[in-house]
């Protein structure tokens, strides 16, 4: 018998040895001025540093084609009271491209934004709200954003990084949660009000599916246009909840319970003054709205 031909498997490599490689380049700038001495990480664990210069131009070295490139830019970005602060300002994942030089050009904006909370009875000012500023734009697109606390003027300032729209979320104990949308095209002459109701009870007990089966323990989420809830416990005997800081509208509810139970939804109305014997009917995936 004749033997079987080798196996041949050709491997292009560059002098190196990396293969393939292209390189990625830059330009930061904040509102159209260019941003020196930021840094560009590029690498998961213990990354490449390199820095922009004066123009707010970037350029690394060459990396393989072969797998993406965790890229992040960090850089000194305007504060509320005139200074700056070193931010993320990009984070993302990119494969460079064979022989060529891959753009990632940063253009940021800035708004400074003066908010102002008031009770929406009497007008007075709150202090001591916390304002937390959320949205989907950038770095401060994660849950959490940017938190400030309002003066004893009922005042806070922040900055807009860009033109997409947020969410300033004011939460404080008496009141109920109230939620403002904000973006460098609406906000008129700086100014952003958030006007504080007093809060209304909020408080009943669920009812699960006949077929769903709880592990350990329950919580309940609350959610509307604007409204941001905690997890809150439900107590796993008398399947009873109570929650704070609620206003009069229309919400839904969500319960988790474990893997087994998952997660399931229903919609209700607070009324004018609160409830507390409010009963939330779950259902099934797929058997409701």
């Amino acid at each position: 018998a004749q033997p079987e031909a080798p196996a041949i498997v050709d491997f292009e490599l560059s002098v190196d040895g990396q293969g393939p490689a292209g390189s990625f380049a830059g330009r930061i700038t904040v509102d159209d001025n260019p941003v020196s001495n930021a840094e560009v990480k590029v690498g998961r664990r213990d990354p490449d540093v390199y820095f922009t210069d004066a123009y707010g131009e970037f350029q690394t070295d060459d990396y393989p084609v072969m797998r993406s490139q965790r890229i992040v830019i960090m850089a000194d970005v305007p504060t509320a009271d005139g200074g700056t602060e070193r931010k993320e300002v990009f984070s993302n994942s990119r494969r460079p491209k064979q022989d060529e030089v891959s753009r990632i050009d940063v253009e940021l904006s800035y708004t400074t934004v003066l908010i102002q909370v008031v009770d929406s009875r009497t007008g007075a000012a709150v202090p001591d709200v916390e304002v937390r500023l959320t949205g989907n734009g950038g770095w401060r697109g994660r849950r959490g954003g940017d938190k400030m606390t309002t003066d004893s003027r009922g005042e806070a300032s922040t900055v807009l990084p860009d033109k997409k729209s947020y969410n300033l979320v004011a939460t404080t104990k008496d009141y109920a949660q109230a939620s403002v949308s904000v973006s460098a095209d609406t906000v008129k002459d700086g100014v952003v009000k958030i006007e504080l109701r007093m809060e209304v009870p909020c408080a009943g007990s669920v009812v699960l599916p006949q077929e769903a089966v709880a592990q350990g323990k329950m919580y309940l989420n609350i959610t509307a246009p604007g409204y941001e809830g905690d997890w809150t416990p439900i107590d796993a005997e008398e399947l009873t909840f109570e929650l704070a800081r609620m206003a009069p509208g229309d919400y839904e509810a969500q319960i988790w319970g474990g893997q087994q139970l998952g997660r399931l939804k229903t919609k209700f109305t607070l009324r004018e003054g609160g409830d507390t014997a409010l009963l939330l009917e779950f259902v099934a995936e797929g058997d409701g709205d």
